[in-house]
């Protein structure tokens, strides 16, 4: 027979045993007769019950994967052009300039060469920050530029 062995009200076992194996058997809280209960069901001393279904597990949120082209429309167009004129190397320029321009335009290469850019990854999220501290986004645009909902049609296939 299928017995059901509960330990703080809850089910922890279900056995099959016989009825002198089942008397014997200590440690636990009770030894009940199963029925159609499995592990996890409820003992309230009288009856065994199925627990209540527990919260709908979370869906896995969808990547938020865009393509480059949309992920550069996220900039303004004068973003962009200013952009555009710092990744220009003024060799008469202070070395400082010179190497936020190579930053620059080492991080345009990568873009361009990406699949798809995730808004989420860090090295995505650091650089956009980067760019508003250099001053050449106003305070805040990172957040909108990265945490904007992604459009259908700006999705990565």
């Amino acid at each position: 027979m299928k017995y059901a062995v509960i330990d703080g009200g809850i089910v922890i076992n279900i056995i099959e045993a016989d009825a002198k194996f089942v008397v014997a058997l200590t440690g636990h809280d009770s030894v009940v007769e199963a029925g159609d209960a499995g592990i996890g069901w409820l003992w309230d001393g009288k009856q065994l019950s199925a627990p209540a279904p527990g919260p709908q597990a979370q869906e896995t949120p969808e990547p938020r994967h865009i393509t480059v082209l949309a992920f550069r429309d996220r900039f303004t167009e004068d973003e962009q052009t200013m952009m555009e004129f710092l990744l220009l190397d003024d060799p008469a320029a202070d070395i400082g300039v010179r190497m936020l321009s190579a930053k620059l335009r080492a991080r345009d290469k990568k873009s361009l060469a990406a699949t798809y850019i995730d808004l989420d990854r860090q090295d995505t999220r650091a650089g956009v920050a980067a760019l508003e501290g250099f001053g050449l986004l106003a305070p805040g645009r990172t957040l909108e530029i990265l945490d904007a909902p992604v459009r259908q049609e700006e999705r990565a296939k």
